[in-house]
């Protein structure tokens, strides 16, 4: 219930839609992923930051939950792609960084990983 209420509240429909574009396309989208950045980016935006990387998060949680009942190397490049989603988080938020930049680059990441 509060995780829809968050949703709700913060545009996490619109962040979860755009996000569900950006991964079953057949090829990458810059120009939808710098419109997820940029929706995430801006001064008021930390909890739309927060709720896009909680999400990220579960996506590959899940997948390599799954990856790793089937076997194969595709469960450790996605745990290795969690840790690197930890990792940016912790980065940007603690040094500052660009939010846009990051945030792009780690959905082109994870776009190839999860498009292999």
């Amino acid at each position: 219930m509060q995780e829809a209420i968050v949703l709700a509240r913060f545009g996490g429909e619109d962040l979860a839609l755009a996000m569900n574009q950006l991964f079953a396309a057949r090829s990458f989208s810059p120009s939808l992923a710098q419109t997820i950045a940029d929706a995430v980016s801006g001064k008021d935006s930390a909890p739309q930051y927060t709720l896009l990387m909680a999400m990220l998060e579960k996506r590959v949680a899940s997948r390599a939950r799954s990856a790793a009942l089937g076997g194969g190397v595709a469960g450790t490049q996605l745990s290795e792609l969690y840790a690197d989603i930890i990792r940016h988080r912790a980065m940007t938020e603690a040094y500052g960084l660009d939010k846009r930049l990051e945030v792009g680059l780690l959905l082109r990441k994870l776009y190839a990983v999860l498009n292999l």
